[in-house]
């Protein structure tokens, strides 16, 4: 999809200071991550957004000085935690073994649980609020929109790419409200 459909160049998603990152927008001295937005000094990450001086995280937000974190939500100084509850190096290896990301539903099911865990997690008040914009990229009057870039005027959508005025859409794909619900359960 994301080569499928036509978008402008935004002329910000690579920084000479990033090495292997791929997909990462506004991210600076970042080695070997994925899909991540405004993190600093972070490595071997994925999914992850305003995260700083951190390492092996996936689908974490605001976490600074972290290392081996799954769905983690304004964390500092943490080690080997799921879903902000503290696990030993051997659970927290389990679990991540036990994860599948080779599978669509197994990314869907972490970015919901993490979604979950950002409106339930009061923030500190040094880390930034967590806005609509949090899980899209270059959106406008997008809402309540999940791993969406470069639509407008949207609202209940997921995974979406260059859609305009569209509701209940996944991957580009219109569903009936209860259809899209349903998918998402």
């Amino acid at each position: 999809l994301q080569k499928e459909v036509p978008r402008s160049n935004t002329g910000h998603l690579t920084n000479d200071t990033n090495t292997e990152c791929y997909d990462c927008v506004n991210c600076n001295s970042c080695t070997e991550s994925y899909e991540c937005i405004e993190c600093t000094h972070v490595d071997t990450c994925t999914y992850c957004k305003k995260c700083k001086n951190s390492q092996n995280l996936l689908f974490c937000y605001a976490l600074e000085n972290c290392s081996d974190c799954i769905g983690c939500v304004g964390l500092t100084n943490k080690k080997f935690c799921i879903f902000n509850q503290q696990y030993t190096e051997e659970e927290y290896l389990k679990y991540k073994k036990s994860l599948n990301l080779c599978y669509r539903e197994h990314v869907d099911m972490l970015a919901r649980q993490l979604e979950e865990l950002l409106r339930a997690t009061p923030l500190p008040t040094d880390s930034p609020e967590p806005t609509a914009d949090d899980c899209c990229l270059n959106c406008s009057n997008t809402t309540n929109s999940y791993y969406s870039d470069s639509c407008d005027n949207c609202h209940t959508i997921f995974g979406c790419i260059g859609l305009r005025d569209a509701r209940y859409c996944i991957l580009n794909k219109q569903y009936s409200k209860e259809e899209y619900e349903a998918l998402l359960a």
